[in-house]
């Protein structure tokens, strides 16, 4: 089941060349990352496990209004990176994975402006991590 999920997403994400990993230099092992598209592809773009669907279906109900909104203005989606799932090893105690959260927040922020992308479209299920209902970083 997860590995089909796995599978998919990692597939994706090594086509767009955005996601990336964090690996702890003293066991170079994986203990964090992000998988990141292009907003315009759209949560199609990821092939999904059923048992992610109540996910994909409650990010598109949240989603959709946006979507439009943003097709209805003119705005450029391309323009726009999605942040499609943060990961940190469970097993890592709540400061490290509070830390490593903000590692990669700021990295998907560096990876953004890199790609020379306006906005970062994220949502944030996790209430350790949340500080607000919403948050806007100036990427120029």
């Amino acid at each position: 089941m997860v590995k089909d999920l796995h599978d998919g997403v990692v597939s994706f994400a090594r086509q767009t060349n955005l996601s990336f990993v964090v690996v702890d230099p003293t066991s170079e092992s994986i203990v964090g990352g992000d998988f990141l598209f292009r907003y315009a592809d759209g949560v199609e773009c990821v092939e999904h496990h059923h048992s992610m669907q109540p996910i994909v279906d409650l990010l598109r109900a949240v989603e959709t209004p946006v979507r439009n909104r943003l097709e209805a203005s003119g705005d450029d989606m391309g323009g726009l990176v999605y942040n499609f799932c943060l990961f940190v090893d469970s097993r890592l105690s709540a400061t490290e994975h509070v830390s490593i959260c903000h590692f990669i927040e700021s990295s998907v922020l560096r990876v953004a402006r890199h790609g020379q992308f306006t906005a970062v479209i994220t949502n944030n299920t996790n209430p350790v991590t949340q500080v607000g209902p919403t948050s806007t970083v100036d990427l120029s």
